[in-house]
């Protein structure tokens, strides 16, 4: 006699192919998505300095380009700003992997505790529970 089919799973949608269950345990790795094929914004700096050193810059006798002081300033100026905003955003993904790290580390230690359980069994861990004790009224 054939065994029952398996009714269908509400959350995969039906056209989605059939994973076989000894392949999603064989294989714990998370696959991510490729990467996206377009390119982050540049930044007002980056843009500025494509502008200004591209093909059209003024330049002397020797093909060098050629910038006012004022110009090299603003440069200076924006290059700084970018490292402040860099240092900031470290900042907050290290307050933020902080966060993340205390609520997980817990989590981490109890799911190491169910797995040693796991593997060792409940005998060993039988020393460590409590011996029932009566109840006498006074």
């Amino acid at each position: 006699m054939l065994p029952t089919p398996r009714p269908p799973d509400p959350i995969r949608s039906p056209d989605a192919p059939l994973a076989d269950d000894s392949e999603m345990i064989e294989d714990p790795e998370v696959r991510l998505p490729p990467r996206p094929t377009t390119k982050p914004p540049a930044s007002s700096l980056h843009i500025l300095l494509t502008k200004v050193l591209g093909e059209n810059a003024t330049r002397d006798a020797n093909g060098a380009v050629v910038l006012n002081a004022d110009f090299v300033e603003l440069l200076l100026e924006l290059s700084a700003n970018n490292e402040r905003m860099m240092r900031r955003m470290e900042e907050i993904i290290d307050k933020l992997t902080a966060k993340v790290d205390a609520k997980v580390d817990p989590v981490i230690k109890r799911l190491a505790e169910v797995e040693t359980l796991l593997k060792v069994g409940p005998k060993a861990n039988a020393k460590n529970t409590l011996t029932p004790r009566t109840f006498t009224p006074n």
